[in-house]
């Protein structure tokens, strides 16, 4: 009879052990399934973060295109302008010195 305790204390003991590996390989095997759902659900936010982002930027780069393209066109019309005031003033020099020849030889007529 005390063989059949031992045999079944060891038995109890062997029985505990095998709970307890069980145990730990079933929480091992959760949180491995955790982590994995984790990462993953980590991945689809990560990319929806990321299209959002895109959603953002995608009208605010269409904008400063367009701002490009219009600070382009107005340093075309700044070059423009600036061509048309040079010769408008070369225009008004050449005005300037017949002027002052007509005035030069009015002074020699009224002087002499």
């Amino acid at each position: 009879m005390a063989d059949n305790l031992v045999t079944k204390d060891y038995l109890d003991a062997r029985l505990r052990e095998f709970k307890q590996e069980l145990k730990t390989e079933i929480v091992q095997e959760i949180t491995e399934a955790i982590n994995q759902r984790f990462s993953e659900v980590i991945n689809a936010m990560m990319k929806l973060n990321k299209a959002m982002i895109e959603d953002e930027l995608r009208p605010i780069r269409k904008e400063l295109a367009e701002l490009r393209m219009e600070i382009a066109e107005m340093k075309l019309e700044n070059k423009e302008v600036k061509a048309y005031i040079e010769h408008a003033l070369d225009t008004w020099r050449i005005e300037l010195m017949k002027v002052k020849e007509d005035v030069g030889i009015l002074k020699r007529k009224v002087l002499g």
